[in-house]
């Protein structure tokens, strides 16, 4: 009993619908005209019941018969469109097919009078589409054209002889053998864009008509860039399916006033588009997009405002100049430049580092451009706050990834308050009588102090002498026997009594020295004459690297011989 009373009552509010409606059909608009007997071959009978309409116009308010129809049947199935006054071509080829005996589905489509709609359910329905431009049209396929060569804005039949039958050209129902159509309120010609034979014999998918999940986008980007263009994707998946994607492209450059809309090539749920800078006054830089892909029923995702980079086609690199630092405290300092190039500078970087932690600690900084002007601010916290000498070059690209650097930016930071100065690029070379420490310190370096443990057991200490920011210290010690071993821990200190160590250490025997260089210093002078010369005397005792070095005779012995030949290469009267 209930549900009886459920299906009166459904019955009822389903009547009580279609006489809201009902009155729509006592307006103004002309009937339809008469439908011819049935043949039931249905491509013949689609484009019989087509021709029939053949005169039939819209009334002043542009309200049509067919358009009040595809509205009481949306009203059928439990949702309300007004198409009464819509553009009425693909409504019209609804109501053709309805009246033909196709089975809904295959044609018909109620959610919407788009003309890209009634594309979208005939491919589900497993129409064949011929995109060649070579196609010879067969009665009952449908045409589909455009006025810019992507989008569908417009659809006829023809009966395969040449003929073509239009609703809504000139406001009217018409015949024609040329095969575009004039659009009269966009001053433009449609062109077709393709063919497409309907499954007329198959059942149909009524499912589709009550459709409303939106496509999902599952992946999109762009491939193949270059300053000749570019190929953006994008593959979507629907509970029905995927009918088609469109692809509204500007540049930044010029605007919407460039916009452009391509349509996207299918490849299962994948579909593509090319474009080409050419077509948009050979504008390079940024792209922006629109990518939108629908289902056959209308519903759509859109992928608003997709940027791409396309880069200008040069090959010359930026220029670098009037490189300045300043702001140089103990967080850090800032780098500026002047930047130039024929396109425009795109990126600055600067790598910066310590010149203690060397490249190991190398970190890459993006400078902000204003301008013609780059400038980025070093932070010392990204160095654990060291101080000392730091580092850096910059590298300048265009759009089209040219580079260029500049190189050799030193920068001596100071430490901060309660921190002790930094001692970097410490050395050790063999001395007269033990051995010389050099290390290049930071500018709030005061002095030094040098602690010398030989064998691990006898401690000695000595004073280093500053200049500038180089500390040096020549302790002098009994460094001639092979077996003797020094470590050292190098003390700076600044005004305020805080202090930085090095640790390292010294094994005579396991130096080796250049041929006539006893001092290590790279070079062979009257100094290192004169310490052969005393170790000839007995007067000092030599280390053993320093006595293969002074043996010029390589007799085992330092004798007067060996210091005269060092005299004479010294001099550059010997080789």
């Amino acid at each position: 009993m209930k549900k009886a009373l459920h299906t009166l009552l459904s019955l009822i509010i389903c009547v009580a619908l279609v006489a809201c409606v009902l009155p729509l059909r006592a307006q103004a608009y002309e009937p339809t005209y008469p439908v011819p007997n049935l043949t039931g071959n249905k491509a013949i009978d689609m484009v019989s019941v087509a021709k029939s309409q053949i005169g039939y116009g819209e009334d002043a308010n542009g309200g049509t018969a067919y358009g009040a129809w595809m509205t009481e049947q949306s009203m059928l199935i439990g949702q309300y469109y007004d198409f009464t006054y819509k553009d009425w071509c693909s409504a019209f080829f609804c109501w053709v097919a309805d009246h033909a005996g196709i089975a809904r589905g295959i044609v018909f489509s109620t959610l919407s009078a788009s003309v890209n709609v009634l594309f979208g359910a005939m491919v589900l329905a497993g129409a064949t589409v011929h995109y060649e431009t070579n196609y010879t049209p067969q009665c009952g396929d449908f045409v589909f054209y455009s006025y810019n060569g992507y989008e569908m804005g417009h659809c006829a039949i023809t009966d395969g002889s040449g003929n073509y039958i239009h609703a809504n050209v000139a406001n009217t129902v018409v015949e024609r053998t040329d095969n575009s159509v004039y659009h009269m309120s966009l001053g433009a010609y449609f062109y077709p864009v393709c063919y497409v034979t309907p499954n007329y014999g198959g059942t149909g998918n009524v499912s589709v008509l009550y459709d409303r999940d939106v496509p999902t986008i599952v992946d999109y980007g762009v491939s193949m860039l270059t300053n000749a263009g570019f190929t953006v994707y994008v593959t979507a998946v629907d509970n029905m399916a995927i009918a088609r994607a469109s692809f509204e492209v500007w540049s930044k450059e010029n605007g919407k006033d460039d916009v452009k809309t391509y349509a996207g090539t299918p490849s299962g749920t994948n579909f593509s588009c090319t474009v080409n800078p050419a077509e948009h006054g050979g504008s390079w830089g940024e792209y922006l997009m629109n990518v939108t892909v629908y289902d056959p029923m209308g519903n759509n995702t859109m992928l608003s405002e997709y940027a791409v980079y396309v880069p200008p086609n040069e090959t010359n690199p930026p220029t670098i100049s009037n490189v300045i630092v300043s702001d140089v405290t103990s967080d850090g300092f800032t780098i500026t430049c002047v930047v130039a190039d024929d396109t425009a500078v795109r990126r600055v970087r600067v790598p910066a580092w310590t010149q203690e932690g060397g490249t190991n600690d190398l970190y890459w900084h993006e400078a902000a451009i204003n301008g013609n002007t780059a400038s980025v601010t070093i932070p010392t916290s990204a160095y654990n706050g060291a101080a000392g000498t730091y580092l850096a070059q910059i590298y300048a690209y265009d759009g089209a990834e040219n580079m260029s650097y500049y190189d050799n930016i030193s920068v001596n930071v100071p430490g901060k308050a309660g921190m002790g100065p930094t001692i970097e690029n410490v050395t050790v070379l063999p001395a007269a009588q033990g051995f010389t420490v050099n290390a290049n310190v930071s500018t709030n370096c005061t002095g030094g102090n040098l602690q010398v443990i030989e064998n691990g057991v006898n401690v000695y200490q000595f004073t280093p002498v500053l200049n500038g920011t180089m500390l040096t210290c020549s302790p002098t010690l009994n460094a001639a026997q092979s077996n003797v071993f020094y470590s050292f821990v190098l003390t700076a200190f600044d005004a305020n009594g805080n202090s930085t160590e090095y640790v390292g250490d010294y094994i005579p025997s396991a130096v080796t020295l250049l041929k006539a260089d006893l001092d290590g210093d790279g070079r062979t002078t009257d100094s290192d004459a004169f310490l052969a010369l005393q170790a000839a005397a007995g007067k000092m005792q030599l280390t053993d690297a320093q006595i293969l070095a002074a043996d010029m005779d390589n007799n085992g012995v330092i004798t007067p011989m060996d210091a005269r030949l060092m005299y004479r290469k010294a001099a550059g009267l010997d080789a």
